[in-house]
């Protein structure tokens, strides 16, 4: 991770990456505002993960914002299951009535594509099998 986020840092700031003091706080090594969104689009684009840009304006260095990134990334993990079971629960248990569950719709922005693509695939099976 901190490999990573040395490369994307180094990127953003126009340096080698060899040259990043990992140490460092980032408002140190020059990032500015520009340069924070930046590097919250590139992480969020590479990883998933939405990064508020004020965390970067904060002064961590590299090393302990790779640290809240790797926490970022192990904490979806961790939930993705949960997450995915309760969405096929709730849709297990709508009425039959074609009535779309609300909750379900409301939440499915918190899914990633591989719990939506899983829940769809449950959903279609299900419609098959009733046809």
């Amino acid at each position: 991770m901190q490999s990573y986020l040395s490369e994307q840092v180094a990127r953003v700031l126009g340096l080698s990456a060899s040259r990043l003091d990992v140490h460092q706080p980032l408002s140190n090594l020059g990032l500015d505002s520009l340069m924070a969104v930046e590097l919250k689009n590139r992480i969020a684009l590479d990883l998933g993960v939405n990064v508020p840009m004020v965390k970067f304006l904060q002064g961590p260095s590299v090393e302990e914002a790779a640290a809240y990134l790797f926490e970022q990334l192990t904490q979806g993990v961790s939930d993705t299951p949960a997450a995915l079971a309760s969405a096929v629960a709730q849709r297990h248990g709508e009425q039959k009535n074609g009535r779309v569950d609300e909750h379900l719709l409301a939440n499915l922005d918190r899914l990633s594509d591989e719990e939506v693509n899983s829940l769809l695939t449950v959903t279609l099976a299900e419609e098959e099998g009733g046809e």
